[in-house]
């Protein structure tokens, strides 16, 4: 009579189970001839830091810490980095120990990322000063982008002194001023614009970073900037398409000279009737 499906299932689980206990065991027992042969964890064994950050094994990541081989794991980045900031002799220590200032952590992101994104000043200065990459490798995951979208205002300032392009492109063509506009930090869009963010770049829709615009006073200040208030979409609709009749941007809008699609398209029909009227009477 055949074996029940169950029974033979609980075999194969209690064989896979025991496969990883023997290869966390050997792992652990090995430790000591991975640190004495100066291997990092975060080069030669990725697979096995990913799976130690998934079982969220604490005692496997104190002993790797003990025998000195950094995992670059990002909470560890997030500790070493709050600490860093506050404690100018650590922070001295840590940078020297790393040796690279674009040292990353398993998931690519470099110490520069968290400084930024967790508004630590001293220590982005310090790194950015040390030679830190301001731009990052990746325009969907910069220090500057981080920064913007946790609006990190003073992070965001120390990035574009030092250097940060506020004109990389996105993969669906926005820039980081349309993510600052979206996100109706004006502070923020300010900074950008001061360090030459172009105002009149358009996103694969085509629409310019005027057209997320939610609030009367961020409209105003991307106008001051030089922003074509009649700027179209590929679809032909302006900003004053998509707003509600009556609201107050709306009324914003028309007080600035905005038309509606329709009649940028009328008055384009005009001109040349115009024109010719003028011939006649000439």
């Amino acid at each position: 009579m055949p074996e029940p499906v169950k029974s033979r299932r609980g075999e194969i689980g209690l064989v896979i189970a025991g496969l990883v206990l023997a290869v966390l065991l050997t792992t652990w027992l090995m430790l000591p001839q991975i640190a004495g042969l100066g291997m990092k964890l975060e080069a030669t064994q990725p697979y096995a830091a990913k799976l130690i950050l998934w079982l969220d094994m604490r005692a496997f990541r104190q002993l790797f810490y003990y025998h000195g081989i950094d995992l670059g794991l990002s909470r560890s980045f997030y500790r070493r980095c709050k600490l860093a900031e506050t404690d100018s002799e650590f922070r001295g220590g840590l940078l020297r120990a790393l040796g690279n200032c674009d040292f990353q952590d398993i998931g690519g992101r470099m110490m520069l990322h968290y400084a930024a994104v967790l508004g630590y000043p001293n220590l982005a200065t310090e790194l950015l000063e040390l030679g830190a990459n301001p731009d990052g490798a990746d325009a969907e995951d910069s220090p500057l982008l981080l920064a913007i979208s946790f609006r990190q205002t003073q992070s965001v300032g120390i990035l574009l002194e030092n250097g940060a392009n506020p004109n990389r492109v996105r993969g669906f063509g926005d820039t980081y001023l349309h993510e600052a506009v979206m996100k109706g930090d004006t502070d923020v869009v300010e900074l950008l614009l001061k360090h030459g963010a172009d105002v009149e770049v358009k996103d694969e829709d085509g629409r310019n970073p005027l057209n997320y615009a939610r609030d009367v006073k961020m409209a105003a200040l991307l106008l001051e900037h030089g922003a074509n208030i009649n700027a179209r979409s590929m679809s032909g609709r302006t900003m004053l398409d998509r707003e509600e009749p009556g609201s107050e941007m709306a009324k914003f809008l028309r007080e600035h000279g905005a038309k509606t699609g329709a009649e940028l398209d009328e008055e384009r029909a005009k001109t040349p009737e115009q024109e010719k009227s003028r011939a006649g009477e000439q």
